[in-house]
Formats: C-alpha cells, structure tokens, sequence
C-alpha cells in the first residue's frame, strides 16, 4: 500500500476513535489513540510527498478542528448528551441566587461595623444590616467600612481610610446599641 493510502486510513481512524470518544468514557486514552493516529496520518502523508504532505497538514490543521466543532454540534442532540450536559432552564441549582446578586451590588458601598467584628459580625449599609466578614483583622462598632468582595454569601469588608466626613455622616445616623434584626 502507498503511504497516501495510509494516511488516509489513519485520518479516517483519528476521527472515528475521536467520535467514539464522545459516547465512551476511556478517560482520554481513545483521545491520545486518536491524536496518535492523526500524527501518524501526517508523517505518511509526508512520507509519501512534501507537497502532498503540506497539503495534507493544511487540510487537517482547517478540517479536523471543523470536524470536530460540527461533530460536538450534533452530539449536543444526542440523548446521551443530554444526560450528561446539564441545562440550566431544568436546574434551579444553576439559577442566579438572589441573594448572591442583591450582596454583589453592595460592593463598594460603605456602612458602619454594628458589632465588633474579629472577623464576623454585623455592619450597616444604607439602614439594612447584614452579617459580614473583615479581611482578617478585627474591626471596632461605629467604624467606617467599605465592602471589597462578595464570595458567595459572605460579604467582605475592610475599613474605610482617610473618609472622616462620611464616617460622621454614618456614625450620626446608627448607635451600636441598636442590634440589627
């Protein structure tokens, strides 16, 4: 057999076992087989010719990534598919909280630490009191602060430097007696 006719088998063989790899679960080994066989498709074609072989390199390196975007495209219907890739229309879990996003508009906003925080404790901002978690130092009642980042549900804040009219401003309108309910 000519080497064309081998790198042509082989190209046809790293598709195949590519396809194969969406519906059996080898844990990439039929992946590396594939990557294999395409490599060897290659030097045959090589082998065979320099033109045929970069004519070859040009049509794989544009087809095969083609192929490969049109396959996933078609396997995305599959009923197998289906089970496996998650939809988030069916899956409350993969929803946006609303929690979540009412905490991430807080971020930049300032208050003032309700309790002492060493790191938890609560804080106030704009009358609504949140429970909250300094960047690992300890925070004082009646201190400015500002929130920084929002991880999940814990909203982190840090003091607030060089403000001292806003912190009148804020000190004025909160006590530390007052408990956040």
């Amino acid at each position: 057999m000519d080497n064309w006719v081998w790198a042509l088998l082989l190209l046809i063989l790293a598709i195949a076992v590519g396809f194969i790899e969406l519906f059996v679960p080898s844990g990439g080994s039929l992946t590396v087989l594939a990557i294999l066989a395409l490599i060897g498709s290659l030097v045959f074609a090589f082998l065979h010719d320099t033109v045929f072989g970069a004519i070859f390199f040009i049509f794989v390196m544009v087809g095969v990534p083609f192929l490969i975007w049109y396959l996933l495209k078609i396997w995305q219907t599959t009923p197998f598919a289906r089970r496996i890739l998650l939809n988030p229309a069916e899956n409350s879990a993969l929803q946006p909280d609303e929690t979540i996003e009412k905490y991430k508009t807080l971020i930049g906003k300032t208050g003032i630490a309700k309790s002492f925080m060493t790191p938890a404790g609560q804080i106030e901002i704009e009358g609504k009191c949140y429970d909250a978690m300094s960047e690992g130092m300890a925070i004082d009642p009646k201190t400015a602060i500002v929130v920084v980042h929002v991880d999940g549900v814990h909203i982190i804040v840090r003091v607030v430097k060089n403000f001292p009219e806003r912190l009148s401003d804020i000190v004025q309108s909160t006590t530390t007696d007052e408990r956040c309910e």
